[in-house]
């Protein structure tokens, strides 16, 4: 079954409880979904199914372009990871690229997530062990991986755009916590915290809607201070305190060009100066609220019959600024 992400399962419990809204889905909505091992289109509650793949090799991890005009899917089979296949909204085969193995064991093990970064870009990323991830750049125009990102964590963040990317570096996991040394890079480059400090992030790395600021809490171990790092594409830093412990931090997003944290007080703006402002349910960002509830929606309309790893796009409505991000087992 696919979960919905979490931060967006809390705004819309947040949402629910604090202004009654009635979901709408006024534009027509193009959904993937997995049954029988197969790929299958549905535009409306009306439309027939139409399955779009055939033949005895499993498919997994559908998505849809930004655009919407193609879909990209893996699939096991021959040598290496699998192969990353392009098709249509018809079925018809545009492109393959063939995964392989990392040399001498040192990647990716399997493909557990794919994304799509721009219309002739694809990131692919899986798990090297249990602390590192492998996450590689494939190139359509020239059919092949030539860039792989290691982070010790989750996978590569990357900027709406698809031209960015942060990763931590420095925590392997058979590392003793003392001498773990995580590190925050964009673009192969450390931006924080400085050579000798340790400290230990405490949320994940989200870039701003126009891709332009990455933000993340992280605490600094000698002191147990918390910190709120803004990455700014110029390159500038800015470290703000926060008067917060380690466990009052829930989780950090955007809404709109405001960044909020979720605390155990509710949802809060940090300010300029350190203070947090209590933020009203009612002014987080619509396209935020739209898509979870949209999602939910239709959902709950698809799901059932052996629908699987379902995606959703349109061409006016929030998912269209949605991350094109699918990952294995949601």
């Amino acid at each position: 079954m696919r979960r919905i992400p979490a931060v967006l399962v809390w705004v819309l419990a947040l949402v629910f409880l604090a202004v009654p809204c009635a979901p709408v889905v006024s534009k027509p909505t193009k959904a993937l979904f997995l049954k029988a091992g197969q790929i299958f289109y549905k535009t409306d509650d009306d439309a027939a199914e139409v399955q779009l793949t055939d033949g005895d090799t499993p498919k997994f991890l559908p998505v849809w372009s930004k655009d919407g005009l193609e879909i990209a899917f893996a699939e096991r089979r021959g040598d290496g990871l699998g192969t990353v296949v392009i098709i249509d909204e018809h079925g018809r085969r545009l492109e393959e690229v063939a995964i392989a193995d990392a040399d001498r064991g040192a990647g990716m093990r399997a493909i557990e997530s794919l994304e799509w970064l721009s219309p002739r870009k694809i990131a692919i990323t899986g798990s090297a062990n249990p602390s590192l991830t492998e996450t590689r750049l494939i190139d359509l125009d020239e059919m092949d991986t030539k860039t792989s990102i290691f982070d010790d964590g989750p996978g590569a963040d990357f900027s709406p755009d698809g031209k960015h990317f942060a990763y931590i570096s420095g925590s392997p996991h058979f590392t003793p916590e003392r001498l773990r040394a995580p590190a925050l890079h964009i673009d192969f480059r450390r931006v924080f915290p400085e050579v000798g400090v340790q400290v230990r992030f405490l949320t994940e790395r989200v870039w701003s809607p126009d891709g332009k600021v990455l933000a993340v809490v992280a605490e600094q171990v000698a002191t147990g201070k918390l910190t709120l790092v803004t990455w700014r594409m110029d390159g500038d830093l800015e470290r703000r305190s926060l008067t917060l412990s380690a466990g009052d931090i829930q989780s950090l997003f955007w809404s709109g060009d405001t960044l909020l944290l979720r605390t155990a007080d509710g949802v809060m703006r940090p300010t300029e100066d350190g203070r947090l402002e209590a933020w009203k349910l009612g002014e987080i960002a619509d396209d935020v609220r739209h898509r979870v509830d949209m999602q939910l929606l239709l959902l709950n309309r698809l799901e059932g019959n052996g629908r699987t790893a379902i995606d959703f796009w349109c061409e006016d409505c929030a998912f269209r600024t949605a991350r094109r991000k699918v990952v294995l087992g949601q």
